[in-house]
């Protein structure tokens, strides 16, 4: 069974995500509507993959997206939070093979799956990720991921 965390700032989006998973066969373990309080109470629940709207990573409110759905990437890149330029900046940093690995974080895979993916031995994923971690300057893999998420999102 995979194990979820849902990120969005409406109630009404973060039970129909929830709804959606799980019609899915995935289990909600956690709700939160911004990523400070996602990241502080969802770290507890060790979830195997979190699901963020876009408007949260974005910075912008809810209201403002919905009325204009054909935002430009340019423009959502625009309105990131200053938080997430840093360790996005310092991604420049990372070689090759570590953004691979920091790739797959951010799209929720586990040390054991990118090893599997990437055909290296699961203790030289878990290097890579001590590096990543160090290089971004977090203190986590799901700070990571929000990291990869945040980029894609620039």
């Amino acid at each position: 069974m995979i194990r979820a965390a849902v990120i969005a700032e409406r109630a009404i989006v973060r039970k129909g995500i929830a709804a959606a998973l799980s019609s899915a066969a995935v289990t909600v373990i956690g709700e939160a509507e911004d990523l400070r309080l996602g990241h502080d109470s969802l770290l507890a629940h060790t979830p195997d993959v979190v699901v963020i709207d876009t408007a949260v990573l974005a910075g912008r409110p809810w209201a403002a997206a919905a009325g204009n759905p054909s935002t430009s990437v340019e423009s959502r890149a625009a309105r990131i939070d200053a938080r997430w330029r840093d360790p996005i900046e310092r991604m420049a940093l990372l070689s090759s093979r570590e953004r691979e690995v920091l790739n797959l974080i951010g799209d929720g895979l586990s040390n054991h799956a990118i090893a599997g993916r990437l055909n290296l031995a699961d203790r030289t994923v878990k290097t890579h990720v001590g590096r990543i971690l160090a290089k971004l300057d977090v203190d986590s893999r799901l700070q990571a991921g929000l990291v990869t998420m945040a980029s894609r999102v620039a």
